[in-house]
């Protein structure tokens, strides 16, 4: 792995702050400062499967930062039930407080709420630190079938709660056992019809929305009660009905017969409440939560040993291979730059050129085609404002034409120190290697996208920074050789405030794509370093390896 100090200076030029994108899970790029927040205050799951532990990593991979009160701490995995220990209301209403006094936040799901006194506790501090949004997902039965609550913490979260509830997610048992509590007689839950229903009557118990989960009761094309006879040979729905009290939404999904799964409820009304923190729409957000909560179930993990499934709650969680403003550190070290950009960055030719025992031929040939070159390199960046779409990138690629040519202006200077007219630099016929690397860039911008561009360039804008930094550090380096001049120009606050420009540009095209386009864009820089190897070796080549003059201290 290359140094870091190839890195420091560079990576000193970048403001962290200024790079703030955040990929939201919808996938598209958000620039904000701050990521959102969401408190859940429920049952801790030992397993990971439900409770705390499913809100918290719903939560992660949404993009949102989580924080959690915990009511209770249950003894349980996807198969039963074992213990229950409860947290005291004070306790409860502690957490709330050190949480919402430090990091504020406008919504707060509630899971398992175990007795009437944490309820209440809830209910207090959701009036007072005004929480706007609040999703209560009524957990009062697992997925097991093991009881969680008792019978008085329906009558209590009626009262209490619902009155200031957003959402309240319940399934169809859990429905039921509160419609029960204030209606005995309660009508068999069979078709969408009887859902809707059964949706109207909690909607009535005080919550603004509810949202009646039918995961319990896949349904025919009919839009009845799958028979079992069904459920193994048709391709089934699942429907999620949502009512406002005036329209009833539903939310159809492809019926998954995997079983039971543990934890959907937790980690479905965690993904609203994400949803939600990310200021999405009270229909958006439970449709996107409903599309994270069926890819979860659809790539479970084969884990466990018992037939009850767990959720692959990081199904959509994509990991950027980079902090920000490290970019090109995280390019440098990839397996397959590594020893292409060493044989580029310990070129001979660069290392004679700082000791000044580099043959005049050789840097004067190197002059001549480093001329014809930027002609191309300039062609290239006025392609590249033709793929801009934004005023703002046309703008910088018109300033990197335009720095290039002023580069083109230093170059001239260059050559008549050193011998060359611009007669001289005019007759002169490209090398083969010239018009290869140049060629590749130009093919590559024209058949490839913006990115493929920016990453045939780059070896060329960012080698010259880093060798010239490098060599500044040498030893050997004569600071009144005949080629300083050379190197100064490379590490000049011009020539890094285009590096800088250069490598935001890079890290702002990769924070948009796909892993798998990331990787083969570094094999375009690959290819575009070995062009530069050969750029440094023709001249090498043929005024000092075929002249004996090789230095064999370098």
């Amino acid at each position: 792995m290359p140094s870091n100090s190839l890195y420091a200076s560079l990576s000193s030029q970048f403001d962290a702050t200024r790079i703030e994108t955040v990929l939201d899970p919808m996938g598209y790029t958000i620039k904000r400062r701050d990521i959102p927040v969401c408190l859940t205050v429920a049952g801790s799951d030992c397993s990971g499967g439900a409770g705390i532990q499913a809100d918290l990593k719903t939560m992660t991979s949404l993009g949102v930062y989580g924080m959690s009160a915990i009511s209770c701490v249950v003894a349980e995995n996807a198969e039963r039930v074992d213990k229950v220990e409860n947290m005291s209301a004070s306790f409860v209403e502690s957490q709330i407080d050190c949480c919402l006094q430090d990091v504020p936040c406008n919504v707060v799901k509630t899971g398992m709420l175990s007795n009437v006194e944490i309820v209440q506790a809830v209910v207090k501090s959701v009036v007072k630190h005004n929480i706007k949004e609040v999703i209560v997902d009524p957990v009062m039965i697992a997925t097991s079938g093991d009881s969680l609550s008792n019978e008085d913490i329906v009558e209590t979260i009626i009262k209490y709660l619902l009155p200031v509830t957003t959402l309240i997610t319940p399934n169809i048992p859990e429905a039921l056992a509160f419609a029960k509590r204030v209606n005995g007689d309660v009508p068999e839950v069979n078709s969408i019809s009887s859902m809707e229903k059964l949706a109207s009557l909690i909607h009535s118990f005080g919550a603004r929305y509810v949202l009646l989960k039918g995961g319990h009761m896949p349904l025919n094309q009919l839009g009845l009660k799958a028979t079992k006879e069904e459920q193994g040979e048709l391709e089934l729905q699942v429907v999620d009905i949502l009512y406002d009290g005036k329209k009833y939404y539903h939310f159809s999904s492809t019926y998954l017969n995997q079983g039971e799964v543990h934890g959907t409820g937790c980690t479905l009304s965690s993904a609203i409440a994400s949803f939600l923190a990310w200021d999405h729409t009270m229909l958006d957000s439970v449709q996107f939560a409903i599309d994270y909560v069926h890819g979860a179930i659809s790539q479970s993990p084969s884990i466990n040993i018992c037939s009850t499934n767990l959720l692959n709650h990081m199904s959509r969680l994509r990991i950027a291979p980079f902090a920000p403003g490290h970019f090109l550190e995280y390019l440098l070290s990839h397996p397959s730059v590594v020893p292409v950009w060493k044989e580029y960055n310990y070129h001979k030719f660069t290392n004679m050129l700082a000791k000044g025992n580099l043959p005049l031929r050789a840097f004067q040939e190197y002059l001549k085609q480093d001329y014809l070159y930027l002609l191309q390199f300039s062609r290239a960046y006025s392609l590249k404002g033709y793929k801009e779409s934004t005023f703002l990138g046309i703008f910088e690629a018109a300033q990197s034409v335009f720095h290039v040519i002023q580069e083109k202006q230093l170059h001239v200077s260059f050559c008549q120190q050193y011998g060359i007219t611009i007669e001289d630099l005019k007759a002169s016929e490209e090398s083969p290697a010239c018009t290869a690397y140049s060629r590749y860039i130009l093919d590559t911008g024209s058949q490839q996208d913006l990115a493929a561009l920016e990453f045939a360039q780059a070896p060329c804008l960012i080698g010259y920074y880093l060798i010239a930094l490098r060599l500044m550090k040498e030893p050997f380096r004569d600071v009144n050789g005949p080629y300083q001049r050379w190197i100064d120009n490379y590490v000049s606050e011009d020539y890094i405030s285009a590096v800088r420009r250069g490598c935001r540009q890079l890290e702002e095209t990769v924070c948009t794509l796909s892993p798998e386009r990331i990787q083969q864009l570094i094999q375009v820089f690959v290819r575009a370093t070995k062009f530069e190897i050969l750029f440094w070796e023709t001249p090498y080549q043929k005024y000092v390896v075929e002249q004996n003059l090789e230095d064999p201290s370098l």
